[in-house]
């Protein structure tokens, strides 16, 4: 009688463990952005950067999921080279990025989804931020916004039930920059940030 109950509860513990392990996953996020700024009088997505970090998910639904992420990301622009003399202004920030993400599935493939379909909000906390242009702009970088609010769209596709590619488009919601019409820098008071990120993505 008590085998048949360690058995019974062993056989409950194992499909709960197996249905926590469909439900439940983590994965790892590497790869690369490319950034510009609103309002800083340059164009083009000119200011590479890293960035990697965690991943964790919940499937919903067989075809939709929520995931959040945890990122070291680094962000901001750059001037296009001048032939003029001029200094080329590089905006330099790093964030942790906090994103929670919406994927819809979809083209099945044997036991996973190829496409993953994502939209979301980021939210984004300030841990370094530089002008270099060769002039003193401590105050600039002063009044660099702390916190950042933005949304994202992108698509994952998946080599195979572990490992995907993931394109993704991230733009500011808030102005980056808060704004004193007495400072040198009363020109950049429309800062907003976008930025484009490509990673790899692997589901454990």
């Amino acid at each position: 009688m008590f085998q048949s109950k360690l058995i019974f509860l062993a056989a409950i513990c194992l499909s709960l463990v197996q249905l926590n392990a469909q439900t439940f996953k983590a994965g790892l996020v590497a790869g690369f952005t490319a950034s510009q700024i609103n309002g800083d009088d340059s164009a083009g997505f000119n200011k590479p950067g890293l960035e990697g970090g965690l991943k964790s998910l919940v499937n919903l639904s067989e075809k939709t999921s929520l995931s959040l992420e945890i990122l070291y990301s680094q962000r901001g622009a750059k001037d296009e080279a001048r032939a003029d003399g001029n200094v080329q202004n590089i905006y330099r920030t790093t964030y942790v990025a906090v994103p929670i993400i919406f994927s819809f599935k979809d083209w099945a493939a044997e036991d996973y989804y190829r496409l993953h379909f994502q939209g979301g909000l980021s939210y984004g906390r300030l841990i370094n931020a530089e002008l270099d242009n060769e002039v003193d702009n401590t105050d600039f970088v002063e009044a660099w916004r702390s916190n950042d609010l933005s949304f994202l769209v992108g698509a994952t596709y998946f080599v195979n039930s572990k490992f995907g590619l993931t394109f993704r488009y991230n733009r500011s919601i808030i102005k980056l920059y808060r704004f004193d019409p007495n400072d040198d820098f009363n020109g950049r008071k429309s800062l907003l940030g976008f930025n484009l990120s490509l990673h790899g993505t692997y589901i454990f």
